[in-house]
C-alpha cells in the first residue's frame, strides 16, 4: 500500500511540474505549488536525464 501512494505522489509530481515548466527537482513541484515558492534543488534521480537534454538543447 505504502508503495502504491509512493508512485501516486511521484507521478503526480512529475505531471504537475510539467504542466507548470517546473525546472528544479519533480519532487518539490507540489510543496513550491501550495507554498508560492520555487526551491530549486538538484534532483538526484533525474540528473541524468537533466543533462542530457542539456547537451541536446547546446547542440
Amino acid at each position: 500500500m505504502t508503495s502504491d501512494a509512493t508512485v501516486i505522489f511521484y507521478g503526480a509530481s512529475m505531471l504537475l511540474a510539467a504542466a507548470r515548466g517546473y525546472a528544479g527537482c519533480e519532487v518539490l513541484a507540489v510543496s513550491n505549488l501550495l507554498l508560492r515558492r520555487d526551491d530549486q534543488v538538484g534532483c538526484v534521480v533525474f540528473a541524468p536525464v537533466d543533462a542530457i537534454e542539456r547537451a541536446r538543447a547546446r547542440s
